[in-house]
């Protein structure tokens, strides 16, 4: 076994190698596997007195990456060779799989044609949408899910989010025994502190969370403002729980990250963030509408992540732009057959009106939001006239 990892020691492993760490941080050494996608499958994991898994990084990513991920865990993961405290793991059946002849004993076979083969982890909660012909099962269903899926409790998401707000409908199906309903959703090494019931967590929206960072970085520059991300001023219209803000604040070199957020039960859990993540200074919490308030900056880049009405909006978010202007990026949904096209029309158009000119430099579809609905998002080049 080596050493602790260290700096200059990051290009000598390869992708496939053996983390070992203490028995006290295993599982939070365990969540920051699973929810990046690095533990790897084809091995099992081997305890002594520490526990040693098997990881597998990407195409493209390195030790540095590795280190830069589990952050303050790096001093204490010793690292070595794949095979070393593993063993090959036998082929096994699928979560699902598993869930399914488990159930096949205690449910009737009506029943177990209607399993949910899909769910959503928000940290060690576990977010099941079912079919209402499992409502009288639902005690026997959501053990079992818990059991093989490693969750701590369960919710069933009944009618998705709704409100100007954003909250999410569940009900409990069961309860965290410690009686801590928050959890910790690590998200490529940004952690979300949360209470699902209370506030909303997407997961379907962590490539348009990742993808900003690089799009900042590398990306065209806001008006007035050349080279690097460096010495920007970003303003996060619904800023949420810090979604968009940290990962910024984490991966950019951005001057500042104004965030707003109007429900003061999201402003709490992302004042939790910024302190988590240890962005406190960069990332600036305002509490309010931000129809309201003064983020204290004139913006660079505005980040508009909402969906349902965003358009509404864009008359407040070139108010607090720069007299230069900035990159706005603009989230709402559209129907299928209309697409991007049809919000760029309305947007430009809108953008006119007020005395802005527009530039389309980039869009996205983030997901399907409903049936024949997509949420997209567009960025914006607005300039003044």
């Amino acid at each position: 076994m080596t050493d602790p990892i260290l700096d200059h020691e990051a290009d000598l492993y390869p992708n496939s190698f053996t983390a070992s760490i203490s028995m006290q941080e295993a599982e939070r050494f365990r969540a920051i596997l699973m929810d990046n996608n690095i533990f790897d499958p084809e091995r099992s994991i081997g305890r002594d007195e520490m526990v040693h898994f098997p990881v597998r990084l990407p195409e493209g990513r390195d030790m540095e990456w590795f280190i830069w991920l589990i952050e303050d865990l790096a001093d204490q993961v010793l690292i070595s060779e794949a095979g070393a405290m593993t063993m090959p793991r036998q082929r096994k059946r699928t979560p699902f799989q598993e869930i399914r002849s488990i159930l096949e004993t205690e449910l009737e076979p009506h029943e177990v044609q209607l399993l949910p083969d899909k769910w959503e982890m928000i940290g060690d909660c576990l977010v099941l949408k079912i079919d209402e012909g499992l409502l009288y099962s639902l005690d026997t269903l959501c053990r079992t899910y818990q059991e093989v899926l490693g969750a701590r409790y369960t919710l069933v998401d009944m009618n998705g989010i709704h409100g100007e707000l954003r909250k999410p409908e569940f009900i409990t199906a069961s309860e965290p025994k410690d009686g801590n309903w928050d959890v910790v959703h690590t998200e490529n090494g940004v952690r979300y502190r949360l209470d699902p019931r209370k506030v909303m967590f997407s997961s379907g929206n962590i490539d348009e969370r990742t993808g900003m960072v690089e799009i900042i970085r590398n990306g065209p520059r806001p008006p007035g403002l050349v080279g690097t991300d460096e010495g920007e001023v970003v303003v996060d219209m619904f800023a949420g729980i810090g979604y968009f803000s940290i990962p910024i604040a984490l991966g950019c070199n951005v001057k500042s990250v104004r965030s707003i957020e109007k429900d003061p039960v999201s402003y709490e859990y992302l004042l939790k963030n910024i302190e988590d993540n240890g962005v406190k200074g960069k990332v600036i919490p305002l509490l309010g509408d931000n129809r309201e308030v003064d983020p204290g900056a004139p913006a660079d880049r505005v980040m508009m992540g909402y969906v349902g009405g965003t358009m509404e909006f864009l008359d407040r978010a070139v108010v607090l732009i720069s007299p230069k202007g900035a990159i706005i990026h603009l989230h709402d949904t559209v129907k299928v057959e209309d697409g991007y096209v049809w919000l760029t029309a309305r947007a430009c158009n809108r953008l006119k009106e007020l005395g802005w000119g527009s530039e389309v430099i980039g869009h996205r579809k983030v997901k399907s939001y409903a049936p024949r609905i997509d949420h997209i998002v567009i960025d914006i080049m607005a300039t003044p006239l």
